[in-house]
């Protein structure tokens, strides 16, 4: 099943290598490894991932790492959505993250 991932995914990719590169760039290599990794494999196993919250998607959680992937399969394609929540969960990366958000409470932003 292909995937497809929208612009905003990749940057949101980026925004988690370059904010670990900066402060371990080992660590940074094997975290975005292990989101790639996870989102390859949902190519073979588009079930893998829990029902979402919001209907119509569903979730990949990285065990190691704390982010997840949210997905959508339509019309025999993985689709990794442009803007999934307009409620913000914000992270340490960014004031907006829209593909991977982390896990856990949900807490404010540090300025």
């Amino acid at each position: 099943m292909p995937i497809i991932i929208s612009p905003a995914a990749r940057d949101d990719i980026r925004a988690v290598y370059t904010y670990y590169a900066e402060r371990n760039p080992d660590l940074a290599g094997r975290i975005v490894r292990a989101i790639t990794n996870a989102i390859a494999g949902l190519e073979r196993f588009p079930l893998m991932g829990r029902a979402g919250v919001k209907p119509g998607t569903r979730e990949r959680i990285l065990s190691r790492y704390p982010y997840k992937i949210i997905y959508e399969i339509n019309l025999g394609k993985i689709i990794l959505p442009e803007d999934e929540d307009p409620r913000v969960i914000p992270s340490p990366l960014a004031a907006r993250q829209r593909i991977l958000f982390p896990r856990g409470p949900r807490r404010t932003a540090n300025p």
